[in-house]
């Protein structure tokens, strides 16, 4: 039962965000908890709920005798991978999504070289595997895009943890959450590209902090 519960709270929290990130609350208040409950058949507990979960990542405070309003989009937590887990495909998420695109070409190689220096043997030995499933599948399946993409997503995943980098970990999730979104736009992997990634995991495997991160550079020229 109270898997079911939290599934509402997941669920409202989830509705109520779409509509903010959309605008319909563009006047920075909100119904109040009695409204949205009747508005979602549901109890005021269970909204409560979804607006302590919305509130946490940014979108919405609450002032005594002001109510919860809709706070100010510089405020809201764009490093939550959630909003990006909901809403990857909102019209109004594309410029975010390219912004973080964009500073795929600093967090990449900083990444990398992290993962040169802290990767754990084991951690190594993981990223081994992965690549070798990614590198094998250019090799025989070059152009083709869609089975390229989960095996890639998993490297810059396996990466990102091997990098042991704790402010890395919301930058990991939203880029596997990118990868998998399918208006997400990738450049295909080559023969040619895949030359880089080798260098990559080579240098992470001798633990060649600045040829890890020299070589990921090369990915965005």
């Amino acid at each position: 039962m109270e898997s079911t519960k939290e599934s509402i709270h997941v669920k409202i929290s989830s509705e109520i965000a779409k509509n903010i990130i959309t605008g319909q609350y563009s006047n920075c208040s909100l119904p109040t908890e009695m409204e949205l409950s009747s508005h979602y058949s549901v109890s005021r507990n269970s909204v409560r709920e979804a607006l302590k979960i919305l509130a946490s990542k940014g979108l919405l405070c609450s002032k005594q005798k002001a109510g919860t309003k809709v706070t100010p989009r510089s405020e809201w937590n764009f490093l939550d991978p959630q909003l990006y887990e909901w809403f990857s495909e909102l019209p109004e998420m594309e410029g975010v999504i390219a912004k973080f695109i964009r500073m795929q070409k600093l967090l990449i190689p900083e990444a990398c070289a992290d993962a040169a220096l802290n990767a754990t043997g084991e951690q190594r030995v993981q990223l081994s595997r992965v690549f070798q499933a990614f590198s094998t599948h250019i090799r025989e399946s070059e152009n083709d895009l869609l089975s390229s993409k989960p095996l890639l997503s998993s490297f810059y995943r396996t990466l990102f943890i091997a990098s042991n980098n704790e402010l890395f970990s919301p930058y990991a999730k939203i880029l596997d959450i990118l990868f998998h979104s399918k208006d997400y736009q990738l450049s295909q992997p080559t023969i040619n590209t895949l030359e880089i990634y080798q260098k990559i995991y080579d240098s992470i495997m001798i633990a060649d902090e600045m040829s890890a991160r020299k070589a990921a550079r090369k990915l965005f020229n």
